[in-house]
């Protein structure tokens, strides 16, 4: 059923699924049942990333469709974004504008795919086409309000396909590919839940494997343990391992 899908996130044991064919899934693995949402299609100069989260008040689950401009160029001649952003509730089986439509991400807002969802909101990594920097679009599951969160300049102007975001159980993390010594690493940022966001490293994934290739963090355990994923260079072997 999911096999052409991947996951767009998970929240309170709900899991929400986004393919090709321009149709989300929320699946519920404990009751073993699915709901299929058509998204609106994509179309022209736009392309859609989408959110997901649960309401703290109603536990209403909810998809965040959001319209982004692929190029910049193309920024220059729009001044706005049609139906930029679209909320469809489980509740209502509808999308509707969002409740709060005065703070839309900026049209000058590229998103990538890497999100994290937290019990309050969900987190998009993205990136300032003109000013070239990375951000965080973070929505408010509760009071649909998006916010800009910019990290610490050494994260903001690293190339964006170095970087990734992952959760350790409520914080949000953000993952940062390099190399030390010839050898992938993989450096662990959290941010913190003050006002203005900071970003604390935590500590650095090695592979200490002969040959690596590339080193994936592929999440964590409850005990904080990060669970990685080692591509070696000959034949490109995978293997999945915890440190």
């Amino acid at each position: 059923m999911f096999k052409y899908y991947t996951i767009v996130g998970s929240s309170q044991g709900l899991f929400c699924f986004y393919g090709d064919d321009q149709a989300a899934v929320l699946w519920n693995p404990s009751i073993r049942k699915a709901v299929t949402v058509v998204v609106p299609a994509r179309e022209g100069i736009y392309e859609i990333v989408l959110g997901y989260g649960i309401c703290r008040e109603t536990a209403d689950p909810k998809i965040v469709k959001i319209r982004y401009i692929t190029r910049e160029e193309n920024t220059e001649s729009i001044s706005c974004i049609p139906w930029q952003v679209e909320v469809f509730t489980l509740s209502t089986g509808a999308w509707r504008p969002p409740y709060t439509t005065t703070n839309l991400p900026r049209i000058l807002i590229h998103f990538e795919y890497y999100q994290v969802v937290t019990d309050v909101a969900f987190y998009l990594l993205a990136t300032d086409m003109v000013a070239k920097r990375n951000l965080i679009i973070s929505f408010d599951i509760t009071g649909e309000e998006f916010r800009e969160v910019n990290p610490l300049d050494c994260l903001a102007h690293k190339s964006i396909c170095n970087l990734s975001m992952s959760k350790l159980r409520e914080s949000v993390l953000v993952l940062e590919r390099g190399v030390e010594d010839n050898n992938p690493v993989i450096y662990v940022w959290m941010m913190q839940d003050e006002v203005p966001k900071t970003f604390t490293k935590l500590f650095s994934v090695n592979s200490n494997t002969p040959y690596a290739l590339l080193v994936y963090v592929r999440g964590f355990r409850k005990t904080g343990e990060p669970i990685i994923e080692i591509v070696k260079k000959s034949f490109w072997n995978r293997r999945t391992c915890s440190i």
